[in-house]
């Protein structure tokens, strides 16, 4: 798993310098505020009830939630681009900077990407990892090549988008005939009357999952088309580019050592309260190094190298790259630790955390709008306010891991009611 990450995220950064002198600034930030809006929609499309089809009592009950989302993931794509459409017209929270059209490639985007992680997870509750790897290398070098091979017949933000969704497909269609089979004996078995079983088996996915998910979500994504807003395409452009290096180091190590801490942490729990204690300031320390090295270096070495890599009209990149580090570094250390939320059963910290880091950006840019601060300077604020919220989360996750867990989980019940 780590391997295919690892060879989709070079495939991605070697097609960069290409797209980077193929495509304009204002290009790259269309797309990007284009999957902004993908993701946080893309928590809706399939009512969280996708990420239940691993932990089903049944196979049966497996399958039946397969079937259901896919039967609820195009009419709310369909709602979906609906609301994008109304967001552009209306020029709201910065996708005025899409054309209307962009609502009309939404649709197909959402489809796709939600029956792929459907997919997906179907594809982990049977341990099919070598199969995920394999769909996740080839998913990611046909969206790193379909940009490249398609300006030719259409440039512009056009081109990005339509590279996007290419290469999504290219994922799904390699999912479906490589388990197609399968797929028909499971969903064929199924009974009048399965899928609602199934969903009513699980009324907190869209009732407490969904809301969780979308304001996380949004947190994340929401800068750039906010900034798109504010400051322009070009300008959201040069931001999207600093947020794909953000994201490396995040996909590459912080998600992986995540999983492995999640599993060593819910073992010692159970075994020894100190032993988890230990392991958690182990993994800090450790992500605190390997994150803080390149963070250092990056001070010195962004500016010039993202120049070179990319070329000169983007060179306000760099400085936008060193502004963001305090916020990059923070989430790379303690995104991992935040699964002592789950083995702790915390969730409703998380969600109070989700929205104090919402508000933090939304704030950031009202202030930025009423004092008139460059995007120089309107990253910076948002960089260290950001890093301010996770120290934060740091602060909710240590006080969870040095309480009793019978104590903890009182609170949390009188919290939930």
């Amino acid at each position: 798993m780590v391997g295919s990450t690892a060879i989709g995220h070079i495939a991605i950064l070697t097609t960069l310098p290409l797209i980077g002198r193929l495509y304009l600034p204002a290009d790259l930030g269309r797309l990007g505020t284009f999957l902004a809006y993908l993701g946080t929609a893309g928590v809706v499309t399939g009512l969280r009830y996708d990420i239940m089809i691993v932990a089903a009592a049944t196979e049966a009950e497996s399958a039946a939630l397969l079937a259901g989302v896919c039967w609820v993931t195009g009419p709310l794509s369909l709602m979906a681009s609906g609301v994008l459409a109304w967001l552009i017209h209306a020029k709201l929270l910065g996708f005025e900077v899409l054309p209307m059209s962009a609502a009309l490639w939404m649709f197909p985007a959402l489809v796709v990407t939600q029956l792929a992680f459907t997919l997906r997870y179907w594809l982990m509750r049977a341990q099919m990892f070598p199969e995920i790897a394999r769909v996740t290398v080839w998913q990611n070098v046909a969206r790193a090549a379909a940009p490249v091979c398609l300006f030719p017949l259409q440039g512009g933000w056009v081109g990005l988008v339509a590279g996007e969704v290419v290469g999504r497909c290219a994922g799904l269609g390699t999912l479906i005939r490589s388990n197609g089979v399968a797929l028909r004996k499971a969903l064929s078995a199924l009974a009048p009357g399965d899928i609602g079983r199934a969903f009513r088996r699980y009324p907190e996915s869209p009732a407490a999952g969904m809301p969780s998910a979308l304001i996380d979500t949004a947190g994340t994504l929401l800068p750039l088309p906010l900034i798109a807003g504010l400051f322009g395409a070009t300008s959201a452009g040069y931001f999207a580019l600093v947020q794909r290096a953000m994201q490396l180091p995040l996909g590459l190590i912080s998600r992986n050592v995540a999983d492995v801490f999640h599993a060593r942490l819910a073992q010692r729990a159970r075994e020894s309260t100190e032993a988890a204690r230990t392991l958690f300031w182990r993994t800090t320390l450790f992500l605190l190094v390997v994150g803080g090295i390149p963070s250092v270096l990056g001070i010195f070495f962004a500016p010039r190298l993202l120049t070179f890599i990319m070329g000169s009209r983007w060179a306000p990149t760099g400085q936008l790259l060193v502004a963001m580090i305090p916020w990059s570094l923070a989430m790379f250390v303690v995104s991992p630790l935040s699964r002592v939320v789950v083995v702790y059963r915390g969730q409703v910290f998380k969600l109070i955390y989700d929205g104090i880091s919402l508000a933090a950006v939304g704030l950031v840019i009202w202030l930025a709008q009423r004092a008139g601060w460059t995007l120089l300077q309107t990253v910076w604020v948002l960089s260290w306010s950001q890093a301010a919220t996770y120290l934060i989360y740091f602060g909710v996750l240590l006080r969870m891991l040095y309480r009793e867990a019978p104590e903890l989980y009182a609170d949390v019940d009188r919290a939930i009611g």
